[in-house]
């Protein structure tokens, strides 16, 4: 199959699967609010962002083996991928042990940590062991779900594990508002989970890969290699460690600190908000998550100018799909959160805002997709910076200004390093080129939108007098197709990439009426 087949195909899956669960969520987190009650919604945020940094021991693993997977995939070069997956196995087992340690020690602790919540012990701690377990599974069994997403095939991770959660949802669904024990059901259909999708997983990896894995007559490298290649994978994993724990921090740690300084209720109202950015920054970082081992193919097999090219078309389009993905998350969210959760459960437009300024920054990350294609990680510096901001100015602006102090130590941080730094690092390591056109771009297209913003709702508080939310939505689209407009009329790459998208539709169609 084709680079831009599967490219298509891991795009489809994650997008459609992705929504399914986006959307059971939203009826899951209101079934349980109505089920049980807040507090116990608020628990099971604070204990998944907790168990969360546990596997931080894992953070750049997986990305620093899909990197050095590309060259053998690219060359079937069966030999070098067996021994790459064999020492992926090491590894994970290793951390898999450590996070149980660390784990089971932590538990130790929720008398203290959990001394003011009016919450049965028992379900305190079923609850954070059914998730441990879960997580565990990544690390002993789950590893060789790598070889799928190197080799561009991750539709079929997609199919498997979001596919399984989107029944284990389902399920929770309904025991929790029929169930006279929901909770205990609730807890069981967790822990399968992870059974189920591994025995999934197990079938179609050997169904796909069986003659490089069970065939035990490939000669392996010798003890020299293999050190050699692990030392790299190793290196790789150290630096990627870094720029992983960073990002991760930014949407996990919030949580904690809003817990700090506020209460449960605070925590699960944030998490109602974090549910729907989770779904929007996992979707879009899905799409061009998809891509990039089709990037990283690409990249070995053509010449630096198609290469720096293709760095531009999908700027170009990340930069149109963020633009008007903030624009509707800043107009709508509250509406949407006003109809799913109630007119109690909102925030004030000034968090709305930083919350859109995090979700801008957050997904324009065109340069994270040409440095992790190219296996582009050592400025191991940077990330530290950025914890460093995050986390200091998290603990002082929390402090005065509570969720939006948080955000604001959230977007300095990110746009220290992910918008100014990280496209810096990748012009002087790869591409070398000038950097203007790539600031004015962003520029210029979010200076639009936003006049074209100001302009539409002027026009529509002016003209025309409907329901707040109606009068919204024609805000949006006036806006979105203005803009989609302008940028076809006055930006080249746009034009020219969306006639040879137009062109390779046409292509596949006419290939199908003629079959």
């Amino acid at each position: 199959m084709s680079r831009s087949r599967n490219s298509l195909f891991n795009i489809i899956f994650s997008v459609f699967f992705y929504l399914i669960i986006l959307i059971l969520t939203f009826f899951y987190r209101k079934s349980f609010v109505s089920n049980l009650n807040n507090e116990i919604l608020g628990l099971n945020t604070t204990l998944t962002n907790l168990l969360s940094f546990l596997n931080l021991a894992e953070l750049g693993v997986g990305a620093a083996v899909t990197y050095f997977l590309y060259q053998p995939l690219h060359e079937r070069n069966s030999n070098k991928i067996k021994e790459i997956i064999e020492i992926l196995k090491g590894i994970y087992s290793k951390i898999g042990f450590i996070v149980l340690l660390v784990g089971v020690v932590i538990s130790l602790f929720f008398k203290i940590i959990f001394s003011d919540v009016d919450i049965p012990n028992w379900i305190i701690f079923s609850t954070y062991f059914v998730l441990l377990f879960s997580s565990l599974f990544s690390y002993f069994f789950n590893y060789k779900q790598i070889l799928l997403l190197a080799d561009q095939k991750n539709y079929i991770n997609i199919f498997i594990f979001q596919g399984s959660r989107a029944i284990k949802v389902l399920l929770q669904i309904f025991v929790l508002k029929y169930g006279i024990t929901g909770y205990i059901y609730w807890i069981a259909l967790e822990a399968l989970y992870p059974i189920f999708s591994s025995i999934l997983l197990h079938y179609f990896v050997q169904r796909s890969y069986k003659n490089i894995l069970a065939n035990k007559s490939i000669n392996t490298q010798d003890e020299s290699e293999r050190k050699e290649l692990s030392e790299k994978i190793y290196s790789k994993t150290k630096q990627l460690f870094f720029h992983k724990l960073a990002g991760f921090i930014l949407i996990q740690g919030s949580p904690l600190i809003i817990y700090f300084y506020t209460d449960l209720n605070s925590v699960a109202i944030y998490g109602n908000y974090l549910v729907v950015i989770t779904g929007i920054t996992t979707v879009v970082t899905m799409i061009f998550s998809s891509i990039t081992p089709s990037v990283g193919h690409f990249l070995i097999s053509n010449k630096i100018e198609n290469n720096y090219k293709l760095y531009r078309e999908v700027q170009i389009i990340e930069l149109l799909l963020v633009s008007v993905i903030c624009l509707v998350y800043f107009v709508l969210v509250n509406h949407f959160m006003i109809f799913w959760m109630g007119g109690k459960y909102i925030f004030p437009e000034s968090t709305i805002l930083l919350m859109t300024v995090f979700i801008f920054l957050s997904l324009v990350r065109v340069n994270d997709t040409f440095l992790t294609a190219n296996g582009l990680f050592s400025d191991i510096y940077a990330p530290i910076i950025e914890l460093i901001i995050n986390f200091v100015c998290s603990v002082i602006f929390g402090y005065f200004w509570g969720i939006n102090g948080v955000l604001i130590a959230i977007n300095l941080s990110l746009f220290v390093i992910v918008f100014c730094w990280k496209p810096v690092f990748l012009n002087y390591k790869y591409f070398n080129r000038s950097l203007l056109r790539y600031f004015v771009t962003i520029f210029m297209s979010t200076t639009l939108l936003i006049l074209l913003y100001f302009i539409s709702k002027m026009f529509v508080d002016k003209f025309l007098k409907f329901d707040l939310l109606i009068e919204n939505l024609i805000i949006v689209f006036i806006t979105i197709v203005t803009y989609i407009l302008i940028l076809f009329c006055f930006n080249l790459t746009f034009r020219e990439l969306l006639k040879k998208i137009i062109s390779h539709v046409l292509i596949l169609v006419n290939k199908k009426v003629l079959k």
